[in-house]
């Protein structure tokens, strides 16, 4: 029997996910689909669209496109688009204004109106919609914009491009992947690491990267929105600045239990910034160092309890910090703020402490009633979940061996995790989880697919025979 290589996670790997999922990759964009998407000087290409007559208009409106719909459904400004059968696409545009309520993108597959919009994003005046949908087996899709009726809006930069994966000349960025898209992750330096399975998550901080929201609270800090480009490669990151004594930077809610908080940070002139949760009377808190790229101090106090910190490099200057522990009933959740020392603060507010020093921040995450940190979610006005990886190979669709076999996985897993179920036949991490894992079986294990339960696997191979001992101490070594 010959050997099967397979060089995408997708050639054989049966994967479901219900919502998005974010992962440090290589993401790059086509060629522009979209004729005349800016509107410079006309509206051509654009069609006036309705299913039923309409007294609804579309006009060009200084170098943007105004539709005003009439009161009957159906109605919009329409474009055709040719698409590649299966691959993954991503729209953009803006609503310039609106009379009342919202501006509406949707892609059509060219079935039933209005019933079958694949995708579809209402979104207020002065917004910008994005959408990432999937071709399915259409070689030609639309673009539909249309508004509330009897109401009026303008659109502007309409754009429609491929998204690739995983090219070597594209930039590394924070990417949401759509739903049931395999998450290949990579490191920092441009390195892979291969496929990223999660268990189910819930970010509990309603407003992710929203800090100008009323539910963070801001004493002695101000907040320059769209400072810097952020991980996701959008120019949405803040720049958190000091103001004066006692500053903090913080969301509101009483804990009792292990909870993990993380957040992206980059250097402005902050030589260190601390992450926390607590307040006054009960916390803990983390201090992170630009120069060291490491936690160089911890503290807790009131009975509140510092479990573990972890830094990662989401590169161009970004790293995320997290820190895990129990707050143990404190009124305050996750601060993050500048600091100017090498001590950590012995509180995240009421330190006494005075600066101007600034800090870029993107993408707070509080993830309650777990002891490990999972990748981000981001959330607008709510908590969100990120639903579970779920990734499985049929034994149907290579040479299984239900009498013996042997099974090699190489990846980064945390101590306690299944790894590999086939069958009874299973693989656990230990605490060394950054490692090369064997297993073997002799006997029928009742095994309909080889499961990829959690962790992240940069390598897999199954052997239908039983290894000696000295083939897999080789495999493993």
């Amino acid at each position: 029997m010959g050997t099967k290589n397979l060089n995408s996670a997708t050639d054989l790997i049966t994967f479901t996910r219900a919502s998005g999922g974010t992962a440090l990759r290589k993401v790059g964009y086509g060629t522009e689909l979209v004729t005349n998407g800016t509107f410079d000087t006309d509206i051509t290409g654009w069609t006036h669209f309705y299913q039923t007559l309409s007294s609804s208009t579309m006009s060009w409106d200084n170098g943007a496109l105004s539709f005003t719909r009439g009161s009957s459904s159906g109605q919009g400004a329409l474009q055709a688009i040719t698409v590649e059968p299966n691959k993954v696409y991503l729209l953009t545009g803006d609503v310039v204004s609106v009379t009342e309520g919202t501006g509406n993108f949707s892609i059509w597959n060219g079935g039933t109106f209005p019933t079958v919009q694949l995708v579809n994003a209402q979104i207020e005046a002065e917004n910008s919609a994005s959408l990432v949908f999937a071709s399915g087996s259409n070689t030609q899709m639309y673009i539909y914009l249309n508004c509330g009726s009897s109401r009026t809006a303008v659109f502007d930069n309409i754009s429609v491009k491929q998204i690739f994966y995983d090219r070597a000349t594209d930039p590394l960025v924070l990417y949401n992947h759509p739903n049931n898209t395999p998450r290949i992750e990579y490191n920092a330096d441009g390195t892979a690491k291969g496929l990223l399975i999660e268990e189910a998550r819930t970010n509990s901080v309603t407003y992710s990267n929203d800090f100008s929201d009323s539910s963070w609270d801001k004493i002695n800090v101000s907040l320059t929105a769209s400072s810097t480009t952020s991980p996701d490669g959008s120019s949405n990151g803040w720049k958190l600045t000091a103001t004066g004594a006692n500053y903090y930077f913080r969301i509101t809610k009483t804990l009792s239990t292990v909870t993990t908080y993380s957040i992206y940070v980059k250097k402005d002139n902050a030589d260190y910034v601390a992450l926390g949760a607590g307040g006054g009377a009960k916390g803990f808190v983390i201090n992170f160092s630009f120069a060291t790229e490491t936690i160089v101090d911890t503290n807790q106090w009131g009975g509140s309890v510092y479990e573990s910190s972890i830094v990662e490099n989401a590169g161009n200057g970004w790293y995320r910090i997290i820190v895990t522990g129990n707050q143990n009933g404190a009124g305050r959740n996750i601060a993050v703020f500048p600091w100017d020392s090498a001590t950590a603060p012995t509180v995240t507010e009421n330190h006494g402490a005075t600066s101007t020093n600034s800090v870029y921040i993107y993408g707070a995450q509080t993830e309650e009633s777990k002891s490990t940190p999972s990748s981000y979610i981001p959330t607008t006005g709510s908590t969100a979940t990120r639903a579970a990886d779920v990734a499985s190979i049929p034994t149907s669709d290579f040479g299984y061996n239900s009498d013996a076999g042997s099974v090699y996985v190489d990846g980064t897993f945390l101590n306690g995790d299944t790894i590999v179920t086939l069958g009874s036949t299973t693989i656990t991490a230990d605490a060394d989880g950054n490692k090369k894992y064997t297993t073997t079986y002799s006997s029928t294990p009742s095994a309909t697919e080889i499961a990829l339960n959690q962790g992240t696997y940069s390598d897999f191979k199954y052997y239908p025979r039983r290894l000696s001992n000295a083939q897999l101490q080789e495999l493993t070594t």
